[in-house]
């Protein structure tokens, strides 16, 4: 079982990661997501004020630059 884990560990450790990070994500590389967008396009439409949470590097202003691009 050992060796197992061992196999698994070096294939995540070479894997390149997939996701673009230090800058807002633009274009085809941002993907998903269309419910929070829908949600968060309404609530800007209807002028309410709207809160994003969560922790840090998972894709608030990304989400918020494409809800933007949605309403101009």
């Amino acid at each position: 079982m050992r060796n197992a884990s061992r196999v698994v560990l070096e294939t995540v450790a070479s894997t390149p990661n997939p996701f673009r990070y230090g800058s807002p994500v633009t274009g085809a590389n941002f993907t998903g997501r269309t419910v929070e967008r829908q949600a968060l396009v309404s609530g800007m439409s209807d002028g309410l004020n709207v809160s994003l949470v969560s922790p840090r590097r998972y894709g608030k202003t990304s989400l918020l630059l494409r809800a933007e691009g949605t309403i101009i």
